[in-house]
């Protein structure tokens, strides 16, 4: 009898954490870091937990958990979220508190959800107990006792974005959390990022929303727009529905 962990990772308070200040660095720096996390960061952790399905770029390599006697298999990481078996729930544990550490020390005030099922490959459904693990993390996020920080002690100055107590200065001399550090750390990667992705031949990504058009000395708007797909529980369901064998599932939920 083969007894698997069933692990679902998931975001939370993404809007404020990217768009909790008005610089398009802090932006795109916040929003590399929850791709990060729930991608890249997660994939380096399971390396170092054991044998893996994927590399540290999250690259799969074809093996599988119940074929290979891997450590943990990824069954996929996108939308904010991260699937994963595990070997035994101790396994999943230690990855959970490699994780969560990566995250309190490079991407603070960036928030996880974590939940676990134990599942029997033999006989349990693996797309119910996914859906019965995602419910237990949205029940968590509803409920889950907020961190209250220490802001400071004594005297300390607040950063000029968040309110937060400032750590450093940044090149204009504004006073940064540690939040905003950890974004503006990442921008410059996380622009090189987008600039691979987009492949827009001849032209820039802009740095700074000054240069998107703006005329000098006249105020201006920006809309943030929001594009979501509407009945993705019903294109799930029909993917379970559809492959009722666990292997066939998990390669189709991952396409």
């Amino acid at each position: 009898m083969r007894n698997f962990t069933l692990t679902v990772i998931d975001t939370t308070g993404i809007q404020d954490y990217i768009f909790g200040s008005n610089l398009l660095k802090h932006n795109v720096g916040a929003s590399a870091l929850v791709h990060w996390a729930t991608n890249d960061w997660a994939c380096e952790k399971l390396n170092e937990l054991g044998e893996t399905n994927v590399n540290k770029k999250c690259n799969f390599n074809g093996r599988t958990i119940d074929g290979d006697s891997l450590a943990s298999e990824l069954i996929y990481a996108g939308g904010g979220n991260t699937v994963i078996l595990f070997k035994n729930r101790e396994i999943a544990e230690k990855f959970t508190k490699k994780l969560t550490l990566k995250v309190l020390l490079e991407a603070p005030c960036l928030q996880l959800v974590i939940a676990h099922t134990d599942v029997n490959w033999d006989k349990d459904n693996l797309s119910r107990k996914l859906q019965d693990t995602i419910v237990k993390v949205n029940k968590k996020k509803t409920n889950r006792i907020h961190s209250s920080p220490v802001l400071g002690l004594g005297v300390t100055a607040d950063c000029q974005f968040t309110g937060l107590p400032a750590v450093g200065k940044d090149k204009d001399s504004r006073r940064i959390s540690a939040e905003v550090k950890a974004k503006l750390d990442a921008f410059e990667q996380a622009h090189k990022r987008l600039t691979n992705l987009l492949q827009l031949k001849d032209y820039d990504i802009s740095k700074e929303f000054d240069y998107l058009g703006r005329t000098k000395g006249e105020s201006s708007s920006i809309a943030i727009v929001h594009t979501d797909g509407n009945g993705m529980g019903k294109r799930i369901k029909t993917i379970a529905e559809n492959h009722p064998e666990k292997r066939d599932y998990i390669n189709a939920i991952r396409a």
